[in-house]
């Protein structure tokens, strides 16, 4: 199986640029510079980073060539301080993102349509643990949901905690999906405890911690950088700032500053994290970020909700219409059975009328016969009612 780096090197190769793939392979671990170097030859076709165009022609404007000087006098500086408390610096500053509201930040990104660990805002450190932690969350609180809308579908009690059995059996025996699938969600929310919040502190901790004995390590072995002690003082720091400024040619290094003695190595081995805002559960600060994590929880469990309730409207007018456009169908299927009975029972009035006409005549016929045995001598002068009984007579 071809690794994802080792496939970008390949890239590169097959971009025109044989010798930055072959630098390259040495750097598998540098995804983001291995991807960098791909953006640049894509944009740039026939340009190579090192050696001008692919056909040898002259030197482009993305060569680089490190022997050459410098077009500006470049002085860079690192301000460092003891490895101890330069941690414990760290420490409290994640204590102050996290009651400052890094988990409503965090869920910022994730309603935003961005997954943790998918891009550079949701890897940053910080960011990567709280998307962690929310997601878990979420997920958790959607299989609750689930699983409660299961017991009230089926009305039973197999629930984790009993109080949510006792909760859903009584939804499930109401026949209301709807509160039995919140009782899950508020379930899955009073599940986060204090302790998960200060977890979640600490990972942060200790990946800040890490990040920082990485960037020490690769500044330390950087010529360019000159490191100045900054626990000395402002005063004192730009002090040497400026005298090496002043000098003709900078003079980078750390000289003993980054290497640490046996005796701070045994101490960072041994370094654990130093809480005060999180310290333990039941501090306001815990509490506080405790009940942030509910509400976020409980906020998107109730926007899920609603969207798929949504949902289930749309799909239910849907079928709504449906039937209407059935039943209008069948009306006009009636309209057209009642058009054609109409219309063969008048064919058959036409038909019958001229039987009736004649009928009326041998009735008007036996009338007048009937007036001249009255001795009327006239066939219209008989009584209406007389006229009716003889044309029924007639008709027996």
């Amino acid at each position: 199986m071809v690794s994802k780096s080792g496939g970008l090197v390949g890239v590169v190769e097959a971009l025109g640029d044989p010798e930055s793939a072959t630098r390259l392979r040495g750097e598998l671990n540098n995804y983001y510079r291995l991807l960098r170097v791909v953006d640049i030859l894509l944009q740039r076709p026939g340009k190579t980073l090192a050696g001008g165009r692919a056909s040898g022609e002259e030197a482009g404007e993305l060569d680089l060539d490190e022997s050459r000087p410098l077009d500006y006098d470049f002085r860079c500086f690192f301000l460092h301080r003891p490895r101890a408390q330069l941690y414990s610096r760290i420490d409290q500053r994640v204590e102050q993102m996290v009651q400052g509201g890094l988990l409503q930040e965090a869920q910022m990104l994730l309603d935003a349509g961005m997954a943790p660990n998918s891009n550079c805002a949701t890897r940053a450190i910080g960011y990567r643990q709280a998307l962690d932690f929310l997601a878990a969350c979420h997920a958790e609180a959607a299989q609750r949901a689930q699983h409660a809308e299961r017991e009230a579908a089926q009305g039973q009690r197999t629930g984790p905690e009993q109080q949510q059995r006792q909760v859903t059996e009584q939804h499930a025996q109401a026949g209301n999906t709807a509160q039995a699938q919140q009782a899950g969600q508020e379930a899955a929310a009073g599940a986060l405890t204090e302790d998960r919040v200060i977890q979640l502190v600490r990972d942060i901790q200790t990946a800040s911690r890490k990040l920082c004995h990485r960037q020490m390590v690769w500044f330390r072995d950087d010529p360019m950088f000159k490191w100045v002690d900054a626990t000395a003082g402002d005063d004192q720091v730009i002090a040497e700032i400026l005298d090496c400024w002043g000098q003709p040619a900078h003079q980078g290094g750390c000289g003993t500053s980054g290497r640490l003695t046996k005796e701070e190595e045994r101490a960072m081995r041994q370094y654990q994290a130093k809480l005060d805002l999180y310290a333990k559960p039941g501090l306001p600060a815990v509490r506080q970020t405790l009940q942030e994590a509910r509400d976020l929880v409980l906020a998107r469990a109730g926007s899920v909700q609603q969207a798929q309730h949504a949902e289930q409207g749309a799909a239910i007018g849907g079928q709504r219409s449906g039937k209407e456009a059935q039943t209008a169908g069948r009306g006009g299927e009636c309209d057209d059975v009642a058009g054609e009975a109409d219309g063969q029972l008048q064919l058959v009035q036409e038909r019958q009328q001229p039987q009736e006409r004649q009928q009326d005549m041998d009735s008007g016929s036996d009338i007048g016969h009937a007036a001249q045995q009255l001795g009327t001598g006239q066939a219209g002068l008989t009584s209406k009612q007389e006229l009716h009984e003889l044309k029924r007579q007639r008709q027996v």
